[in-house]
C-alpha cells in the first residue's frame, strides 16, 4: 500500500485526501486518480548537502529533489506535489523547453495583510518592462 511505503519513507501520516466538506469521499482528479497527502520533515536544498548529509532519506533526512525521483519510483505514483527540478528560466536556458517545475516567484501573506514576494535568483534585479 502507498501510504505504507510513505510512512518507511518518513512521512509522519500519509492519508487520502477527503472532499469534505463540500462531498462524500475521496477527492478523485479528473483522470480519475486520488491524492494522497503526505506530510515530510523539512526538504534540504542541494546547498544543504554536504559530506555527512547526503539527503537521500538516511536517517529521514531527504534533499527535495531526492524525495520528489524517490516517490516517482513507487508503483502507483503518477505525479508528487514537490516543486523540484528546474524553474522555467533555467529549463529554457538548458533548452528543456516545457520541464520547469520550480515557480519562479513565490507569494506569503503577511499577518498584517502584506504580501511578501520571493524571486527566483534569475530574475532577482531584473526590470520589468511595460
Amino acid at each position: 500500500m502507498v501510504e505504507d511505503i510513505l510512512v518507511t519513507l518518513g512521512s509522519s501520516d500519509p492519508k487520502l485526501r477527503q472532499g469534505t466538506p463540500a462531498k462524500a469521499g475521496p477527492v478523485v482528479t479528473d483522470n480519475g486518480n486520488l491524492i494522497i497527502d503526505a506530510p515530510f520533515p523539512s526538504l534540504l536544498i542541494p546547498s544543504d548537502l554536504n559530506d555527512s548529509i547526503k539527503g537521500n532519506g538516511e536517517n529521514g533526512i531527504w534533499e527535495v529533489h531526492m524525495l520528489a525521483e524517490r516517490l516517482l519510483r513507487i508503483v502507483g505514483v503518477i505525479e508528487v506535489g514537490l516543486f523540484h527540478g528546474l524553474n522555467s528560466i533555467q529549463a529554457l536556458k538548458s533548452g528543456a523547453v516545457g520541464q520547469g517545475q520550480k515557480p519562479v516567484a513565490a507569494y506569503f501573506g503577511m499577518e498584517n495583510g502584506e504580501v511578501e514576494v520571493r524571486l527566483a535568483k534569475e530574475i532577482e534585479g531584473m526590470k520589468s518592462s511595460p
